[in-house]
């Protein structure tokens, strides 16, 4: 008995100092802190030089609390996107709520586990990231956002795009990019672009036409009329580093989209540090080489006069139509934030356009089922693009 007394003395008093510290400190942790730096990583960004400067974000946290003893919960979450010009709105998007949770034990083995859980725009976001020494394993899905309820989104886009998006990401990316592997499945439907009211800036439409064009282009840009494009897929795969684009292809009413093309993973810096900051930067280096091709249907490209002479004016730019002037086709190629627009109309088409009939549309419906997107929701109002009544009569308009 005694021997037992001296034994719990030795085991339960280091116990009872471990409980204690571990409530005290989850009841004491500083979480106003915590969420001051949360803000000021989301407002400013790193600098070559190892400083800070504005991000251009702006960030409000309602309310940040506690989640049992290794999660945060964020309530009320708002990211804009501040204007860049005088008279431009800001964009935002908002989060009723996020829940983020770390693994401890990944923490004290030198790399991290993270968990995430959000609602946005209608839809859910969930996410489990692992990062390790040599790099970093993402699992996330994304299902029924409705872009119209994430105005920030159009900041990243030449024009208003409506439309509700499930997205698959599988990815084990290492720091050696022929180790690095993984899959991305994206569904957009019931896609809408432009508003009749805003259209391409004169700044993009100088970047895609020839130079020689660019004159003719108006200093306001041009208007785009709202344009049905129906649903679109596209599915990327990633094997030792090297990229396909396996499928991309859209069906709507006014648009027909139909892509192929590679890229390469880019090599991270060999310097010393986190894997996340090196694979980042390994990314944006990452060699883009696509053929995109869009079709047009007549009833859109004859809408009113503004869209008519939007046409004319493409139609004169050497090398973009195909020669039976029923299809532009583009190839892309570069780096993220650096690529190229080249005209392609004289290559051949990529090989998806043959597939217009319902076997190709049955396709883009069961890899919509596999991802759960068979009973999404749609924004009320919004063109009912991937609808089986739609998807009927564009089958059958299709063969």
């Amino acid at each position: 008995m005694n021997a037992l007394k001296k034994i719990g003395k030795w085991v339960g008093y280091p116990l009872l100092f471990i409980f204690s510290f571990l409530l005290f400190s989850y009841l004491t942790f500083p979480y106003d802190r915590l969420k001051r730096r949360i803000i000021y990583e989301v407002e400013t960004e790193p600098t070559p030089s190892g400083g800070r400067r504005a991000s251009g974000m702006q960030m409000e946290i309602v309310d940040l609390s506690p989640s049992w003893f290794t999660g945060i919960e964020m309530s009320g979450v708002r990211i804009a996107k501040l204007p860049e010009r005088i008279g431009d709105p800001t964009l935002d998007v908002t989060f009723p709520s996020i829940e983020a949770r770390v693994g401890v034990l990944a923490l004290l083995l030198g790399g991290f586990d993270l968990t995430l859980a959000a609602e946005v725009a209608g839809g859910t976001i969930d996410a489990a990231i692992e990062g390790h020494s040599s790099g970093l394993n993402v699992d996330a899905q994304i299902a029924s956002v409705r872009l119209r309820r994430a105005p920030i989104l159009r900041s990243f886009t030449p024009l208003p795009v409506n439309g509700t998006v499930d997205l698959n990401v599988d990815l084990d990316l290492n720091l050696e990019p022929s180790e690095s592997n993984g899959e991305i499945r994206l569904n957009l439907s019931g896609v809408e672009l432009g508003d009749g009211q805003s259209g391409l800036s004169q700044e993009f439409l100088q970047g895609m036409v020839p130079r020689a064009m660019r004159a003719f282009i108006p200093r306001e840009g041009l208007m785009v009329q709202q344009m049905n494009a129906g649903d679109f897929v596209a599915q990327l795969d990633i094997e030792g580093g090297a990229g396909t684009i396996t499928r991309m292809m859209g069906r709507g009413e006014h648009l027909k989209i139909d892509g192929e093309g590679e890229f390469t993973l880019g090599t991270p810096p060999a310097t010393e540090g986190p894997a996340w900051p090196r694979l980042q930067r390994g990314l944006l280096n990452t060699r883009v080489d696509t053929l995109m091709r869009f079709e047009f249907d007549e009833s859109y490209q004859n809408i009113d006069t503004q869209t008519q002479a939007l046409f004319s004016l493409g139609q004169r730019a050497p090398g973009v139509w195909t020669p039976d002037m029923n299809a532009v086709q583009v190839r892309v190629n570069g780096a993220p934030g650096r690529f190229r627009y080249q005209p392609a109309g004289t290559e051949s088409p990529p090989s998806s356009v043959s597939e217009m009939g319902p076997s190709a549309m049955s396709e883009m419906s069961a890899m919509g089922v596999r991802m759960g997107m068979g009973a999404m929701a749609r924004e009320p109002g919004m063109a009912l693009g991937g609808s089986a009544m739609n998807d009927s009569a564009m089958m059958a308009e299709m063969e």
